[in-house]
């Protein structure tokens, strides 16, 4: 019974580290990603002349800096345990 509770209770510290962790470096990785993306569209060139290229300059920019940003992270996180040889926590 105390085993599940430490264990719950770690978990929720666990996931509270990470959602720090994550949330403190996202902006800094994505935005910059962002513009990467952002620059190197043709479309930028061209100009927008309709909706639908504005549609295509955020599923084409922004969404794969979003996940190219998150999976980074995401593995960092996870070297940084495995390095840490603890259970999650962050120097």
């Amino acid at each position: 019974m105390k085993s599940e509770k430490s264990n719950r209770k770690w978990s929720q510290t666990k996931s509270n580290k990470y959602k720090q962790y994550f949330w403190s470096r996202f902006p800094f990785l994505f935005i910059p990603l962002s513009v990467v993306f952002f620059y190197s569209e043709d479309i930028m060139e061209q100009g927008f002349s309709e909706w639908e290229d504005l549609g295509r300059l955020i599923l084409l920019s922004i969404l794969p800096a979003l996940v190219v940003s998150a999976f980074i992270l995401s593995v960092r996180w996870r070297l940084k345990v495995k390095q840490d040889g603890s259970r999650g926590q962050v120097p």
